[in-house]
């Protein structure tokens, strides 16, 4: 499961929890992004700031792992450079998935090496129960025409955002039952979104 994730929350992490769930997979990585090419924006949380949210939210669950390899990378953070690199670092005739928010599909053949990318790895759209098949389904249409091994996986409606957290904590709202505690006291310990 592949974002910025600026800042992890409980959406993120039950997105995940249902994914793993439905597809009883054995665990979900969690690979923040280092340097996003397609997301630069003022106050962004520097990619070590993002990973340490990542790997305290999810360290309580057995299932779930974090992954460091995008934070290292020097240059921008391409996701078929992800897959590439995860191909020699996981045991051989391990399934792995690409899981990502329905928001962000129709994005994907515009990503670096995208027909490349789209035979390597298999994707997981998630989403929210009802409402999404009209934009949606076009987009999954275009994508398995191109060859994309894509499915959706409905995940339970939890409204909250990364963009809705930050703002809450620019104008000193709070943000609790939104992130997890550690996830909370990372962001005011540290400063971050003031």
């Amino acid at each position: 499961m592949g974002g910025t994730f600026d800042p992890v929350h409980y959406g993120h992490l039950l997105a995940a929890e249902s994914v793993k769930e439905k597809l009883n997979l054995d665990c979900i990585f969690f690979i923040p992004a280092g340097n996003p090419p397609h997301k630069s924006y003022e106050g962004m949380a520097s990619p070590i700031h993002r990973y340490n949210m990542v790997d305290c939210a999810v360290r309580p669950n057995p299932s779930f792992r974090i992954s460091d390899i995008e934070v290292k990378r020097e240059g921008y953070s391409y996701t078929i450079d992800t897959v590439n690199q995860l191909s020699t670092i996981l045991p051989k005739g391990c399934k792995a998935y690409f899981v990502l928010g329905a928001d962000n599909a129709g994005d994907i053949l515009r990503w670096k090496d995208a027909l490349e990318l789209i035979k390597r790895i298999d994707f997981l759209v998630v989403t929210r129960p009802g409402g999404w098949e009209n934009g949606l389904k076009e987009e999954l249409n275009i994508l398995s025409n191109a060859g994309c091994n894509i499915d959706v996986v409905e995940i339970p409606m939890i409204p909250i955002t990364s963009t809705e957290i930050r703002d809450r904590v620019k104008s000193r709202r709070s943000i609790r039952y939104m992130v997890p505690e550690c996830v909370e006291q990372y962001i005011y310990e540290n400063r971050l979104y003031t």
